[in-house]
């Protein structure tokens, strides 16, 4: 018989007994963040519940899997063996742990990631929408991060609001789920994306070193719209010539 997977309930209950569910020595030793009402605090989406875990002066981000994914530890072996060779600055260190959290005496595999203190995309935006030098400071970082995937040949292959984090001197991107590297070359790709980002037509061919251009100018000219806006919300800090260097 199949083993049932866990639901987003399973988990909650499971983290917060640490030394009992998990496998990883450092992970026994932490503590799952909670909410006011004394529940784990989690992220859930519809492929994996993500919480924090605090190990004494580390912290991490835990993601568990709601669902079984064919090939997924040899792809983020894939990835990992790519990171460990060639260091991507807007990537986080992570493990994927195939033997990675007990659910009723069963092992499912988990990602263990360092967290990272910033803000989400969507949230960074909400904040400083009329900010014109903030919005300027990301778009160059935007520029960056794109211009590294591409020097490297790789690509994240799930763009969007959520998977990227902004921090006072860089990016940093997460969730590495559907990833693009060179040794996958090929392969048809494990998933299609948010799919506000992506072109409509996208498939599972779609899968290489160019799989994120459409999503990136997406991203790219809607914070220059958003620099165009802050500039319109506070017209005496415009110089002459700023709207044609935009």
């Amino acid at each position: 018989m199949p083993v049932r997977w866990p639901n987003p309930l399973d988990y909650d209950e499971a983290v917060q007994f640490a030394e009992v569910s998990f496998n990883d020595p450092e992970l026994q030793r932490g503590e799952v963040e909670l909410t006011p009402l004394g529940l784990p605090k989690v992220a859930s989406g519809n492929f994996a519940s993500v919480y924090r875990m605090d190990c004494g002066l580390k912290s991490y981000a835990v993601k568990c899997f709601l669902r079984n994914v064919s090939g997924q530890s040899r792809r983020y072996s894939l990835i990992s063996d790519f990171t460990a060779t060639s260091r991507v600055e807007h990537m986080v260190y992570f493990e994927y742990q195939q033997k990675g959290i007990k659910i009723e005496g069963d092992w499912f595999p988990l990602v263990k990631m360092d967290w990272v203190d910033g803000l989400g995309l969507d949230h960074f935006i909400r904040k400083n929408w009329t900010n014109k030098a903030q919005i300027s400071r990301v778009i160059s970082q935007f520029e960056n991060l794109m211009l590294d995937l591409k020097n490297r040949r790789i690509a994240h292959c799930d763009l969007q609001h959520g998977n990227i984090l902004v921090k006072n001197d860089s990016m940093r991107l997460v969730d590495y789920d559907g990833m693009f590297v060179p040794a996958m070359a090929g392969e048809p790709s494990a998933e299609l994306g948010h799919a506000n980002y992506q072109h409509r037509d996208r498939s599972e061919r779609d899968f290489g070193p160019g799989t994120d251009n459409f999503s990136a100018w997406i991203i790219y000219f809607s914070l220059l719209f958003l620099k165009l806006g802050a500039c319109a919300k506070n017209p005496g800090a415009v110089r002459p010539g700023d709207m044609l260097r935009i």
